[in-house]
């Protein structure tokens, strides 16, 4: 974990849902509350951040849309590499 301390980590969601159907998608950690974002078909919404010092770095996201809602871990520090998309 030393060695990726002060490198930057990209998130990018995509929505491929199809027929330009929005998810809104709020996203937040410990300490930082990105707020909620609406994406349409083919759009794609991220941020990058630098994992904390102790290599426990985890953001969420709450998804909603017309199908359905739900909550997952985007991204946990000692899980996931410093490029990150979902879809």
């Amino acid at each position: 974990a030393q060695k990726t301390l002060f490198v930057r980590t990209h998130v990018r969601i995509f929505n491929n849902l199809g027929d330009n159907q929005g998810v809104s998608i709020h996203c937040k950690s410990k300490d930082n509350d990105l707020g909620t974002n609406v994406i349409y078909n083919d759009q794609c919404y991220g941020w990058h951040f630098h994992s904390n010092i102790w290599g426990i770095t985890l953001f969420f996201c709450h998804f909603s849309w017309s199908g359905g809602e739900g909550t997952y871990d985007i991204y946990k520090a000692k899980r996931d590499c410093r490029r990150c998309d979902w879809y």
